[in-house]
């Protein structure tokens, strides 16, 4: 009775094993379907690239009216309108040698100041690195340990307060860079 009941339960592992393995698909096929939905969704989708969309500058917002001119504006609404409209004429470059001069200066501006980014960035590694190796052979001198244990605390204090301040910079700095490729962008040049 028990060898019937183990054959019964193998043949049907061996059923549900089988069936398995005839319905299931193979990762050929997969990759296949997969292939075919990808071409069908962009052939019916629109793809966006940097060529089919134009950059523009944003425009320019008008100056807040200050408490002192601001009844005098409201009165003459024709004034504020003619001093909003002379505004952005003045702030948006004329020709094409004027653009590309703000597109070069806007992107020497960010390229010092990746630069500046990665100086810093090296100089917090140095630091970690620096300290790292000041604690292998504190930890590794038995008698410098005895002889002075307060001056590796205090040293060990100033690396994390120069780490800290390192890391602070580069915060700034990546904020800075991040600013300036920013206005790049709105002012329609290519950063990348």
């Amino acid at each position: 009775m028990r060898h019937i009941s183990r054959l019964f339960i193998s043949a049907g592992a061996l059923l549900f094993l089988a069936s398995g393995i005839a319905y299931s698909q193979t990762l050929a096929d997969a990759a296949r379907d997969a292939q075919a939905k990808k071409k069908t969704q962009t052939a019916t989708g629109h793809v966006y690239t940097n060529e089919s969309s134009e950059f523009h500058a944003a425009p320019a917002e008008p100056a807040p009216a200050k408490s002192g001119e601001g009844d005098t504006d409201a009165a003459s609404g024709t004034d504020a309108a003619a001093k909003d409209s002379a505004a952005p004429a003045d702030a948006a470059p004329a020709s094409d040698e004027d653009k590309k001069k703000v597109a070069d200066e806007l992107k020497d501006k960010i390229a010092k100041q990746q630069a500046s980014l990665d100086l810093l960035k090296r100089e917090l590694d140095v630091l970690q690195r620096e300290d790292k190796m000041r604690a292998a052979v504190f930890y590794s001198d038995a008698g410098a340990r005895l002889r002075d244990p307060g001056k590796y605390t205090q040293d060990e204090q100033k690396y994390k307060d120069d780490m800290a301040a390192k890391q602070k910079a580069i915060t700034d700095a990546q904020a800075q860079l991040d600013k300036l490729r920013e206005d790049a962008r709105k002012a329609g040049v290519n950063v990348s």
